[in-house]
């Protein structure tokens, strides 16, 4: 998987994890599997692998230690991309 492509998977579990109530209102809403992807897709403006890898998260990745450790592999990739980058 491509640096960019993980870094896009990744915000998009943080910002589920961040917005997680509105995450779970919007599961809750939703009739089936396609609408609660649908759901958090546009309610966090990703794409439907985002979408899908926020929808597989387990509880336990809620915790504040495992927030923590996502947040710092973002940031992570962020500087690995904007090295390269340059």
């Amino acid at each position: 998987m491509l640096l960019v492509e993980q870094l896009a998977i990744i915000e998009a579990i943080a910002l589920g994890m961040e917005r997680r109530s509105e995450v779970f209102a919007a599961v809750e809403a939703a009739e089936d599997n396609e609408e609660a992807l649908a759901r958090v897709r546009a309610l966090l403006g990703v794409d439907d692998e985002g979408a899908s890898a926020v929808l597989e998260m387990q509880l336990r990745r809620l915790t504040r230690e495992q927030r923590e450790r996502w947040t710092a592999r973002r940031d992570e990739l962020r500087r690995t991309i904007a090295e390269l980058s340059t």
